[in-house]
């Protein structure tokens, strides 16, 4: 027992050297939780700290990976055609479920293109011509670099609008008729497109409606051919209100005159024979496939999804991967007005996260989002990460930064002493990063490209910093995103209440949170070579034996082992850190 005492004097030493580590020196112990994403398989982030806190990453289905619905689920008999079948879209009962179904039409070059004049005819019911609900797609397109839609009660009730973004300054880009009278039950509509010319005719019933003003839904934002939705992005639809069905489903090639549009009402799409592009009957009662009676045989698919989660789930990580500002970021992708189906991932634990009376710095890197993008590029709402714990023999710590439509886009910051309901003890920050508003300042960051972000906060829960770019930037409103529910950690969105909700879209990259207040060289140094560049090499912590990054009971019975001894000068297995061939307190 005679190194006892010398035991004891080395770890208060080494203890009293750890605290002395100059700036930019952190030990692995120091990181709480590190995301490099640059996995590239499985379903999981990986923690590149010691906690392993491998974050499960959640999804719901692309438009490509909605699952087929069986047509007996919403086929109808008594067409207005022919007395054959008809099909409904829309909300719709399946089984004891409520599901969203859509035609999935697949991409083919045989399809209208940019300059093409063609036109497009069907027959349509709703519940109620003239009842006033929100806006509702028909049918949406988006293939060889042509775009047009079909929509419904575009800036009146009982409106149906065309739009085509084909037309050129002098063309019509929209045509709208009012239906608002129509009796109930099917009408036939046919749609006239004529390149850059746009829409040159909306015929209801075989008789030309007049254009009473020129609003339209746009089409679809990610490639494609529904009928029964819109695809703003590969993971966000637009359906019908209105619950539509459709019949004799046609893409004619061409104009079309009177005797086309009598033929086309009277006797089907059939009649036009080879000018057909695509032509579904809507006569299939079984099955998922809805033949395409053309000559180009591209037939389509009946899909559904629940619209409360639309399939969120666990998934590969494979399709949120981009690229990044150190090898790989990703990219999470959000419908505000829906819950349960942002894009998150999700911490296993945060009982190794900091909880109250702990400092600690949350620095990453972000981009906003493409698709949800607007006049200012920041302008967009969502939690980009945040935990809510209780550590034993600590105070609860609730944490949360992300982005909001304040000013011309802003970053907010909360930390409370729980989840979120947890308001009485909290510290807000909010700086704004886009153009400059009426109200404040901007930063006017490119949304095009990436930014570093830090977020400080110190022993006393007092946020006492926002840097952007490695620069200080003093807080200008007090508020912040509320906290996730309590034990939950989410990068993305948060958890309130058992429902998710608060999705962000935007990139993120090197995302850490990491022990202590980090000083602005520390911030800089994490910004301008990744969070890996503040941990010292082994052989640079004084008393790490074994480089572990720690410096523990193991290296100090190591030490003692060795006090005194001399030993090969520089050996830092036996504990000689300055080179001098003996283990001692230099």
């Amino acid at each position: 027992m005679k190194n006892v005492p010398v035991l004891i004097c080395l770890v208060v030493s080494l203890l009293f050297v750890a605290m002395s580590l100059p700036a930019g020196a952190i030990t692995l112990d120091d990181i709480r939780v590190h995301y490099k994403f640059d996995d590239t398989t499985g379903d999981v982030f990986t923690d590149s700290g010691p906690n392993g806190l491998n974050a499960t990453f959640y999804r719901p289905l692309k438009y490509e990976e909605l699952p087929g619905l069986d047509i007996s689920n919403v086929s109808a008999d008594l067409s207005p055609l022919d007395s054959s079948s008809y099909i409904g879209l829309g909300t719709r009962i399946v089984g004891s479920t409520e599901q969203q179904v859509m035609v999935r039409i697949p991409p083919s070059t045989s399809l209208p293109g940019t300059g093409d004049s063609f036109a497009v005819s069907f027959w349509l019911t709703v519940d109620n011509w003239a009842n006033s609900t929100l806006n509702s797609m028909i049918a949406s397109y988006n293939l060889n670099d042509l775009e047009w839609s079909i929509g419904r009660n575009i800036g009146a009730t009982g409106r149906i609008s065309v739009w085509s973004g084909d037309a050129d300054v002098g063309g019509t880009s929209a045509w709208s008729a009012n239906c608002s009278s129509l009796a109930y039950g099917f009408h036939h509509f046919v749609l006239q497109f004529e390149g850059t010319a746009g829409v040159t005719g909306l015929y209801v019933d075989g008789v030309l409606a007049a254009d009473e003003a020129d609003g339209a839904l746009w089409g679809n934002e990610h490639e494609a051919f529904v009928l029964g939705a819109r695809v703003l992005d590969a993971r966000d639809f637009t359906i019908p209100s209105n619950d539509p069905s459709i019949e004799d489903f046609a893409v004619i090639s061409g104009t079309v005159d009177a005797a086309d549009i009598s033929n086309l009402m009277t006797v089907g799409a059939s009649s036009l024979g080879a000018r057909r592009l695509a032509h579904y009957t809507m006569d299939q009662t079984t099955g998922t496939q809805l033949i395409d009676s053309s000559s180009n045989a591209n037939h389509a698919t009946l899909v559904s999804y629940d619209p409360t989660t639309m399939g969120a789930d666990v998934r590969g990580i494979d399709t949120a991967l981009r690229t990044g500002v150190f090898g790989n970021a990703i990219e999470i992708v959000s419908n505000e007005s829906k819950v349960n189906r942002a894009e998150r991932a999700v911490l296993p634990s945060v009982d190794t996260m900091p909880a109250g009376g702990e400092a600690f710095t949350v620095c990453f890197w972000m981009r906003p989002d493409e698709v949800i993008a607007s006049n200012f590029g920041w302008d967009a709402s969502g939690v980009a990460f945040g935990w809510s714990n209780t550590v034993e023999g600590l105070e609860g710590l609730g944490f949360s930064v992300g982005m909001d439509t304040r000013w011309n886009g802003s970053l907010l910051v909360r930390r409370t002493t729980g989840d979120y309901t947890s308001v009485d003890d909290q510290d807000t920050y909010c700086i704004s990063l886009g153009a400059d508003s009426g109200e404040t300042t901007g930063l006017n960051l490119d949304p095009t490209v990436f930014h570093h972000f830090a977020v400080t906060v110190d022993a006393e829960g007092i946020i006492t910093g926002i840097y952007v770019d490695g620069n200080f930037v003093a807080s200008q409103y007090e508020n912040g995103w509320g906290i996730t529910d309590e034990e939950t950690g989410v990068i993305g969105a948060r958890i309130k209440n058992g429902t998710v909700d608060g999705g962000i879209c935007a990139y993120l990259d090197d995302l850490a949170v990491i022990s202590g207040v980090l000083t602005e060289s520390d911030i800089r140094l994490a910004m301008n070579q990744g969070v890996e560049a503040l941990l010292l090499p082994p052989a640079q912590i004084p008393g790490d034996t074994n480089g572990d990054r720690k410096v523990d009971e193991e290296d100090a019975k190591k030490l003692a082992a060795n006090w005194s001894a001399p030993v090969t000068a520089g050996d830092v297995t036996k504990g000689d850190f300055n080179g001098d061939g003996a283990v001692n307190a230099l």
